[in-house]
């Protein structure tokens, strides 16, 4: 169900307005390698109107399924927008959509969802990464032995 605000029943004071936005109405865009939606979006807003402006002040959080970047390890990471607020016009070329007295708000919930997910999740900052394989001698990069030292002493020979 959408985050539908019905503007007759804002008056002069702040109106709480709470909900879950289901992951099908999110409208994710297509899959991520590394972040998932594991949840429903929950939002707690106070909402108050001035002029052709709403003002939403609260908090939005959202639970996320990701794979580190780095070990690619699963983990499970809450998000969490508090404080949050937002100015949205009800008139203009950057109007949210209103139909009647209904004001539909999952727009703009969704957009900042969006921008605030993770570029590279890591399951830890201090994350190292996968681990070279142990049969293999390392010279300081992951993978690199025999065939690294090869290449280089190739390069050696060139006596530029």
């Amino acid at each position: 169900m959408p985050a539908l605000l019905n503007l007759h029943a804002l008056t002069d004071e702040p109106l709480p307005f709470e909900g879950f936005l289901p992951v099908e109405e999110l409208d994710w865009g297509g899959p991520d390698d590394l972040v998932a939606l594991a949840g429903p979006l929950h939002y707690r807003l106070t909402v108050q109107r001035e002029g052709e402006v709403l003002i939403l002040i609260g908090a939005l959080e959202i639970e996320l399924e990701c794979q580190c970047a780095r070990c690619l390890k699963p983990f499970r990471y809450r998000l969490s927008l508090e404080p949050w607020s937002a100015e949205l016009a009800l008139g203009g070329p950057e109007a949210i959509p209103v139909v009647g007295e209904v004001a539909d708000l999952t727009a703009s919930l969704r957009e900042d969802t969006l921008l605030a997910l993770p570029l590279r999740p890591l399951c830890a900052p201090e994350c190292g990464g996968l681990l070279p394989p142990k049969s293999s001698p390392t010279t300081g990069w992951p993978g690199a032995g025999a065939a690294a030292t090869t290449v280089w002493s190739e390069l050696v020979k060139l006596n530029l």
